[in-house]
């Protein structure tokens, strides 16, 4: 995109009372969030990849953040990750990514439980959302098209599971047990101030 694309979605979405902000790499949002998140607050986090690459997961973890709510220790089981999954809405601080943003400043997901989103619109003080440049697309249509008929079917075989779509490359609309596409939120405009936050990243990162 150039650089006029990038200040009109800048514009857009402070229209929407959303936060926007653009990094270079990830290193550099990586340090943005390290002045930004302190050790007295609460943190949670929804599934994402992009938060994996980034570092910042591992960044969270070896600072020993005491009030971490970290849903994917591996000790947890099924019952108390669920419980995590439930702190997270009253944390200081929610991050994920989104599958995708647009130029008309909307964010878009989908999720198989609901958790991610959920948090996304309600509960958590802040939210920042950590998006790769592959991410951002032209309008509603297209970033359906692009979760429905990419996303998804990357993410099922990363966690190991087997929609139709994953064999077909295009959403059947199915009603398996392994379908991820059960919850689609579009988040249009935040009517509370300095919640929301986009953090853009100039590199391909997460699906």
């Amino acid at each position: 995109m150039s650089s006029c694309d990038l200040e009109l979605l800048a514009k857009n979405f402070h229209r929407h009372n959303i936060s926007f902000l653009k990094f270079n790499d990830k290193e550099k949002v990586l340090a943005y969030l390290k002045e930004n998140l302190n050790k007295a607050m609460q943190i949670a986090w929804g599934g994402s990849l992009t938060l994996n690459e980034c570092g910042i997961l591992d960044y969270l973890r070896s600072e020993k953040f005491p009030h971490l709510c970290d849903r994917d220790n591996p000790d947890l089981n099924q019952e108390e990750r669920m419980e995590i999954e439930r702190k997270a809405f009253s944390a200081d601080v929610f991050l994920t990514s989104a599958n995708a943003i647009t130029e008309d400043g909307l964010i878009i997901n989908i999720d198989g439980a609901g958790n991610r989103v959920a948090a996304t619109i309600f509960g958590p003080k802040k939210v920042y959302f950590v998006v790769g440049m592959n991410k951002l697309v032209k309008n509603y249509d297209a970033a359906i098209d692009r979760i429905q008929n990419f996303v998804v079917q990357k993410n099922a075989k990363r966690l190991g599971l087997m929609p139709p779509c994953v064999k077909t490359s295009v959403c059947q609309n199915c009603a398996s047990a392994h379908r991820l596409c059960n919850y689609f939120t579009t988040i249009r405009r935040d009517y509370r101030s300095d919640r929301t936050h986009v953090l853009l990243i100039d590199e391909i990162l997460g699906f």
